[in-house]
């Protein structure tokens, strides 16, 4: 009995993630048009600096990682913002401004448990490039137990602040990357909600 008790609180989050999915949606975005905001619920669990290359190279938690999805594809700095998502959080992934899709790409790799700070630069993940004012990246990581992301746009579409680009069945962390002038509004540890908490500013 007790064994069934387990299982069953284990599903629980699963249930209501699986839900939370399936409805993805278009968010109603309110303030300013330069206030970059959230494309997902969580908590800020890393903000790495990366230098401009021809490689986009991330180093953290005493690891290194190449994003070699971005070859040639950035410009100057940037900054990765990671957003560690825990079960109970909406899964779905909004667009943190008005733009166009360059790119939509899969990156095979592992699928550690993202409590592991440093699992994010090993893991299973996608990247949606997306041209607006500036030029970001939203990039879904897989997770240990639910290993399934689902994009739902394509390269040329057009993208709305606070449209459904994405859901994750069930990962576990979505990175944002800005380029390093657009001043940040959040800090390590910083819990965020989709389609409103305000990650960063576009430049002035």
């Amino acid at each position: 009995m007790r064994l069934k008790t387990f299982f069953l609180i284990l599903l629980i989050p699963v249930v209501l993630s699986g839900c939370q999915t399936l409805s993805c949606r278009q968010f109603e975005v309110t303030g300013p048009s330069h206030f970059i905001i959230s494309p997902a619920d969580g908590m800020i669990s890393s903000i790495v600096e990366i230098k401009e290359g021809a490689v986009p190279e991330i180093n953290d938690a005493g690891k290194t990682a190449y994003l070699k999805e971005l070859a040639g594809k950035l410009t100057g700095d940037y900054r990765l913002i990671l957003i560690f998502m825990k079960p109970f959080n909406y899964h779905g992934i909004l667009s943190p401004l008005d733009g166009t899709v360059a790119e939509v790409s899969h990156t095979p790799g592992s699928f550690r448990n993202l409590y592991e700070k440093d699992a994010y630069l090993e893991n299973e993940r996608s990247c949606v490039l997306i041209d607006g004012e500036v030029r970001l990246a939203i990039i879904p990581v897989a997770g240990f137990l639910y290993r399934r992301i689902r994009l739902d746009v394509f390269s040329g579409d057009s993208v709305a602040r606070g449209a459904c680009i994405g859901r994750i069945l069930w990962g576990s962390a979505v990175g944002i990357m800005l380029p390093a002038t657009c001043p940040l509004r959040v800090k390590v540890g910083e819990k965020v909600r989709v389609g409103k908490s305000i990650i960063a500013e576009l430049p002035q």
